[in-house]
């Protein structure tokens, strides 16, 4: 199949249009599997305010607790069709923290879905505080380890070589295991607040008010969303109705982006880290 796919280049219509299809079938799959998700981040916000993606945007957010994290892998991964895959531990790609899901055959850096997992966080100040800084460092760990250095230049590139060489010998996989025990150290179902743990803000919520679910719209299918959505939406973003400035808009729409094998993804990275 490799040899047959070839990279290509998308408007943000065409990636929308790539995304919402996949979402579309991704939603299907975890509603008749009775498998709990929300619409998160940014598609939170596109299905409430604009009832699809935003209409200069083209990721795709979803959030599933961690208690049921395994099970949705292991879902998808019986269940989407041969159009699609899912990118976390498979092997194709460096291992992922958290999940992605992507074109068959495409690496997930450009057309993906996000996956988060849902985590409990602890009730006490300050180990809260140092749950989010482990979290945070696992997932900064993991990127510098994966970054793609043909996208740097100057002392951002000089920085990562250099942490590159700290992190050395620690292997990527490691990196993930210690992120997975992370997130079971306080178990979503019995904790009282719950988020994601990988953020530099702070998104955290009552258990109730992400655990209870509606249907909402979302192009022509119906998607999940937090029932108090509005208050999941100020913490986020404030007022949330407010569209950013113009010019950000038009710059967003008017951009291409490119989506890149696995193969050709592959050789760059090995090419990136054979350089250093």
């Amino acid at each position: 199949m490799d040899a047959e796919i070839k990279s290509f280049e998308c408007s943000m219509g065409e990636l929308q249009e790539i995304g919402t299809n996949m979402l579309r079938t991704v939603a299907g799959i975890l509603e008749d599997e009775s498998i709990p998700y929300c619409m998160f981040f940014g598609s939170l916000l596109g299905t409430v305010r604009h009832k699809g993606p935003i209409p200069w945007d083209y990721d795709i957010d979803i959030a599933v607790p961690e208690n049921e994290y395994a099970r949705f892998i292991d879902t998808l991964n019986q269940k989407l069709p041969d159009d699609y895959w899912v990118d976390f531990r498979s092997g194709l790609s460096s291992p992922k923290i958290f999940a992605r899901i992507g074109i068959s055959g495409y690496d997930t850096h450009t057309s993906h879905i996000d996956v988060y997992r849902l985590v409990g966080f602890p009730e006490n100040t300050k180990k809260y505080k140092a749950y989010r800084k482990k979290g945070r460092l696992l997932l900064e760990m993991r990127l510098v380890k994966e970054a793609d250095l043909r996208m740097y230049s100057g002392e951002k590139k000089a920085k990562i070589q250099k942490l590159r060489k700290l992190l050395k010998p620690i292997k990527t996989q490691s990196i993930c295991k210690r992120f997975d025990k992370l997130c079971d150290k306080y178990p979503y179902e019995k904790a009282k607040n719950v988020g994601v743990n990988v953020t530099k803000r702070q998104y955290v919520y009552p258990r109730e008010m992400l655990d209870n679910t509606v249907l909402a719209d979302y192009a022509d299918f119906k998607v999940r969303i937090p029932e108090q959505y509005d208050s999941v939406l100020r913490t986020m973003y404030g007022d949330y109705m407010k569209f950013p400035p113009q010019a950000k808009i038009d710059a967003a729409m008017n951009a291409r982006k490119t989506v890149n094998t696995l193969e050709s993804m592959r050789k760059a990275r090995m090419s990136s880290k054979e350089s250093e």
